[in-house]
């Protein structure tokens, strides 16, 4: 099938989904629904300490999520199993420190911990029924993450079931139509991506009852779209598959879905200077794949992977404020990406490097003392006098990997300010500049190559472990590593300018139980 071909099938696809709509399959599940009502129970109980009780309300949330995303048979289920028997040690690690109240609570979680490892999903019996309805051949399973998925699939195999289990990213870059998908999960933990610019128009999500968000998600920017796509959910209740049900949430249990759901651990917020010092620079802590994180300064732009556009655009420069969880980043081991490009840019101007260098080291001190000297507000004031309308970046511009503010304008006019001859700073610097725009494409080549060279293998790698290493045969752009961000902490800390965008190994980072 050609581009053109799919695009017009997605098309179809999409007025069909918007014609029939989409089914929810409501599958009751008494012992994933008891384990929800003493989340929400323990969480109303401990109120202000959860700190204190993180140890046990991590695993037992991704517990709780991963009864909603991990279907398969029990022996087949390590995830499930991992995040129960953390759950069951964790309240009796706890247990003499509460009351008695709180005591019972803890008794009735080991116990539903313990129905949790000795009892199959009602929904995965609910799915495998589905399939041997419509057959295994003519339709496919969709998991919310690849661990979910490599679960899925050796269930599913040892249960000799020839089914196609995708994640969303496998998914939209079939480039094919399929029958019939079924979803695992609510729509919630899913992009809008599904829905419009769907590969099937019958699609149906298996969720249990006792999860009330239902909604379908849509797109930030529908609400403002002409003719936007409208689909409608159409909701199926199923039969109830295990016995002996346990109580349901009680309705004065109402707590916000994302309090439910594991969620990172930051630092508490400290006042920070708004005029960070020398080789200063203020920052945020991300966390990354593999036990990973770094610290992301305000800068302009990162170099980030995007597996999802077509192979020359999937190495973009993206904006700082538009990195979040799922991103890909292109990190380097030993220092920042943009540091490795000025240097090598430098190193191209042979015998006259010295000469850039001192130009470079010139207009940056005379930036730096007039900020200590005047203050950031006092300088912007003077920029902006002259033209200069990105005066508020006026901080980053003495990084030691900028050679110039981005707009030629901009440069002139602060050199003005500052008393320094536009030439030859003006001259060296836009060549600096050029050369290290220059450098930039051949690492994107470079890289491009390389992933390139690994194929579909890379991108499975990429995608189950949140991390690909990349040993470019480029002696320049080796040790680069496209690393998945898990979240990114919304306080700012001042650190060192050198640390930034610098991949470090945090054993504290606690990311086990995020998704």
């Amino acid at each position: 099938m050609t581009s053109l071909e799919w695009v017009n099938t997605k098309y179809r696809l999409t007025s069909e989904l918007q014609q029939f709509g989409v089914e929810i399959d409501l599958v009751e599940d008494s012992t994933a629904s008891r384990i929800d009502t003493l989340l929400r129970q323990l969480i109303q109980k401990i109120g202000d300490d959860v700190e204190a009780f993180r140890d046990l309300m991590d695993p037992l949330k991704a517990l709780r999520w991963r009864l909603l995303t991990d279907i398969q048979a029990i022996q087949h289920n390590t995830r499930v199993t991992e995040a129960a028997n953390a759950v069951s040690e964790k309240a009796l690690y706890f247990y003499n420190a509460v009351d008695k109240s709180t005591q019972a609570l803890l008794d009735e979680l080991r116990k539903a911990c313990d129905l949790v490892i000795n009892n199959d999903s009602p929904a995965g019996g609910l799915l495998l029924d589905f399939i041997q309805e419509v057959g295994e051949d003519t339709c496919s399973v969709l998991t919310s993450s690849t661990a979910s998925k490599d679960g899925m699939k050796s269930w599913l195999q040892a249960a000799q079931v020839n089914t196609e289990v995708y994640t969303l990213g496998d998914l939209l870059r079939t480039g094919h139509e399929i029958e019939q998908i079924y979803v695992v999960g609510p729509p919630r933990f899913y992009s809008p991506a599904l829905l419009t610019s769907p590969t099937s128009s019958q699609i149906s999500f298996i969720m249990p009852n006792w999860y009330r968000d239902r909604k379908l998600r849509t797109s930030d920017i529908s609400e403002w779209v002409e003719n936007k796509i409208i689909i409608t959910p159409r909701i199926i209740a199923a039969k109830e598959t295990i016995p002996t049900p346990l109580p349901d949430a009680s309705d004065d249990l109402s707590i916000d879905e994302t309090d439910l759901l594991p969620q990172p651990h930051w630092e508490q917020p400290t006042e920070v200077d708004a005029n960070p010092g020398e080789n200063e620079v203020l920052a945020r802590k991300v966390i990354l794949s593999g036990g990973y994180t770094c610290l992301l300064d305000d800068g302009s732009k990162i170099q980030t992977f995007d597996p999802s556009k077509p192979k020359e655009d999937r190495f973009p420069s993206t904006k700082i404020d538009a990195v979040t969880s799922g991103t890909y980043l292109v990190l380097r081991k030993d220092q920042t990406e943009q540091m490795n490009l000025y240097e090598e840019a430098i190193a191209s101007f042979g015998s006259k490097a010295n000469q850039v260098i001192e130009s470079q080291n010139r207009w940056k001190k005379a930036l730096q003392e007039m900020l200590h000297e005047r203050g950031r507000s006092a300088v912007e004031a003077e920029l902006q006098k002259q033209g200069v309308n990105v005066s508020n970046r006026v901080q980053y511009w003495t990084e030691p990997a900028l050679d110039m503010p981005l707009r030629s304008q901009d440069f002139r006019a602060l050199l003005h300010v500052l008393g320094i001859n536009e030439q030859p700073s003006y001259t060296f610097a836009k060549q600096l500049h050029n050369k290290r725009l220059q450098l930039g494409q051949e690492m994107r080549r470079s890289l491009k190559s390389e992933v390139e060279e690994g194929g579909r293998e890379a991108l499975n790698v990429l995608e189950s472990n949140g991390m690909l290493e990349l040993s470019s045969q480029d002696k320049r752009f080796r040790d680069m590593v496209v690393i998945r961000v898990i979240a990114i902490s919304p306080n700012y800390q001042l650190v060192a300018r050198q640390k930034t965008r610098t991949l470090f190994k945090d054993d504290t980072a606690s990311t086990k139980w995020l998704e």
